[in-house]
């Protein structure tokens, strides 16, 4: 599978990000919370992402740029780990991280591989 993070792999609806919110589970590990929806409608197996950052949480733009950019390429190497436990249907999911200091990739990716674990088990 390739490492590819495509434009229709992201969640941009308002529509769909609130009923993600209402009817998905969380899951918590340390700075970053995650919100899983799946919906088994189809036969094909198709994952969508948003990438979440709070102004009030980091007041720097840069700061929060930074952090989601930082999320998408720890998302993009490790996709393929979603992919693996979707049997079929479509995954949604919103990382949103919430704490107030910047954090370096190591961090971030040890955050990010420990919530896919999470979420395996929570999904079976």
């Amino acid at each position: 599978m390739r490492q590819t993070l495509r434009k229709y792999e992201i969640l941009r609806s308002d529509k769909d990000i609130k009923t993600l919110f209402l009817k998905g589970k969380k899951f918590t590990y340390h700075a970053l919370s995650i919100f899983v929806y799946y919906k088994n409608i189809n036969e094909d197996r198709s994952v969508k992402v948003f990438f979440h950052v709070k102004k009030r949480d980091l007041k720097k733009s840069t700061d929060r740029n930074r952090i989601k950019r930082l999320m998408r390429e720890v998302y993009r190497k490790n996709k393929n780990q979603i992919y693996e436990l979707l049997p079929s249907g479509e995954l949604w999911m919103g990382i949103h991280y919430k704490s107030n200091n910047t954090i370096t990739y190591t961090e971030m990716e040890k955050n990010i591989l420990a919530l896919l674990q999470i979420i395996k088990t929570g999904l079976k």
